[in-house]
This record gives structure tokens, sequence and C-alpha cells, in this order.
């Protein structure tokens, strides 16, 4: 009887053991699906937001890349400290973060990138989209022709700009575009790879996926003037992103 009794337990037990083993498992198994619906929602969101325009021969985003996903669903490194951004162009690691590590900037001028999360190779541009190459940014160029900054800048927001004439009078002047294109830039600015920021109001910049050498790539800029500017810069800066198809 007390034999029949301890095996009777035993087997209890086990079974208890048995069902908490499948209950943590599937517990497991739909917090894991649950993590990659969200991922592939916030990335059907992010290309359902995207407006797009035709300059050139391309059609261009309207607005600066947003993303914080790569087109696979995998995470990009945010930056939230300067140390951070240090760190992740130590290691080449790929990295976004807001103008001055503020969400409030992030709103309008969208995220900075380095290159190395440019080129990854998960993929930063939504999907059917990708990262222009320099000579495809040139396309822009050589269909505007003349006073190309102007056509690209938006209408607004551009800070204004003092001269001073040839009498001595200072002057302000507008550093505002006619957007003509439709391309709608603003002026981003950008963050060097120490995390120290620079140009809000003045400057954009947008990297191409152009490798210039081991150390640099190529960018193209926006500033007060009609200017479309052509760099090439270290791959730990943070510049602005606009995708093409």
């Amino acid at each position: 009887m007390n034999l029949t009794f301890k095996w009777f337990n035993f087997f209890i037990r086990i079974k208890r053991v048995n069902l908490f083993g499948i209950l943590n498992t599937l517990l497991m198994k739909i917090t894991c699906l649950l993590f990659l619906l969200l991922a592939t929602c916030q990335a059907i969101g992010q290309e359902k937001s995207i407006s797009s325009v035709k300059v050139g021969n391309y059609e261009w985003q309207k607005t600066n890349l947003n993303v914080s996903l790569f087109s696979n669903g995998d995470t990009i490194f945010q930056a939230n400290s300067a140390e951070e951004w240090k760190n992740a162009y130590t290691e080449k690691k790929p990295a976004w973060c807001f103008y001055e590590f503020s969400a409030e900037n992030g709103k309008k001028y969208g995220k900075l990138y380095n290159w190395f999360a440019v080129t990854d190779s998960r993929g930063l541009a939504p999907k059917g989209w990708r990262i222009p190459t320099e000579a495809e940014f040139e396309t822009i160029d050589q269909t505007e022709k003349y006073f190309v900054g102007d056509k690209l800048k938006a209408s607004l927001g551009w800070d204004n700009w003092e001269s001073i004439d040839d009498k001595g009078v200072k002057k302000v002047n507008s550093a505002n575009g006619n957007n003509s294109t439709g391309f709608s830039g603003l002026p981003g600015g950008c963050v060097d790879y120490n995390g120290v920021f620079h140009n809000k109001g003045i400057k954009s910049f947008f990297w191409t996926k152009t490798e210039f050498d081991t150390k640099k790539a190529v960018n193209r800029g926006l500033r007060n003037d009609h200017q479309f500017l052509h760099n090439f810069t270290d791959k730990g800066f943070g510049y602005s992103v606009r995708c093409i198809k």
C-alpha cells in the first residue's frame, strides 16, 4: 500500500514537472512570435509612411530616413550619448542617433546614420528602396543644372544669413529654397565621429553608398546658398539618408 502510494506521488511529480516544462516552452515560443510580429508591423509601418517625388531619373524620398530597423527586422543600435556614438565608430558598428540625442529633433529631421549602417548587408533602406550611389545623386545635377541647391531646399525651415554690401550695410538674406523639385531638403545638420553636433538650421548632408577610401565615403549636401555640395567624409560621421527607387 505505502509503496503504491509512493509510486503514485512520484508519477504525479513527474507529470507536474513535464507540464511546467511544456508550459514554459510554449510561453517562450509565444513571446518569440509576438516579438517577430511586432518587428514586422514596425517595418511595414515604416514602409507605408514613405512619400516620394520624381527628381531627375529616380523617385526620391521626400523626407529623411527615419527607420530604427534594418529591412530584415534586426534592430539598429541607437546611440544616446557621445560616448556610445564614439564607441560605435571605434567598433565600426552600425548606429544612428537623433540630433543632440533629442527625439524632438527627429520629428523634423529624421535620424542621423553612420556609414556602417548605410552599407550594412541587412539593408538600411526599406524594402523596394535603395541607398543612392554618387553617380545616382549626380543625375540631379545633370537634370537641374543651375541653382540646384535652391531647387532641392524646402521653402521654409532654413536659418537666415547676414551679408554686408559694398556700402557696409548689413543685409539679412533668406536661406530658404524654392523647392521646385519637391525634394524638400531641411537643414538637419550632422554629428561627427566624436559625438559633437554641427550645423542644424544651416546645412544638411546625405550619405551615398559610394566609398571614397578605407576611411571616408562620399556625401552630398545643402547649405544657405544655391549650391548642391559634393564632399567625402569620415565614415563615423552621422548624416541624413534619402533613399531612391
